[in-house]
């Protein structure tokens, strides 16, 4: 049996759209110090979580080209690349 744990609170969005997430919320959902986090929008809400590490979670499946061998954060690279590849489709 998988128990979940939902805790509901209260935040202030200052005036540059700065959301202060409490260590509670924070411990909860697994959002760490300097960790990047997916935010989804939809009508009427906000979804935010702890943004997966496509290189954690594939660690050894891939080999890097020559070219990308001094990448540090293959996560940046790959969401790079995703980026430019969704701008050319505009």
């Amino acid at each position: 049996m998988i128990i979940m744990v939902e805790t509901v609170d209260v935040a202030i969005v200052d005036r540059q759209g700065r959301l202060y997430l409490k260590e509670k919320i924070r411990k909860i959902s697994g959002i760490k110090s300097n960790s990047t986090v997916e935010i989804i929008a939809r009508e009427g809400e906000i979804v935010i979580r702890p943004k997966k590490s496509i290189a954690r979670e594939s660690k050894g499946a891939f080999k890097l080209k020559r070219k990308f061998k001094k990448i540090k954060n293959i996560d940046q690279l790959i969401d790079k690349l995703s980026l430019l590849e969704a701008l050319g489709e505009l």
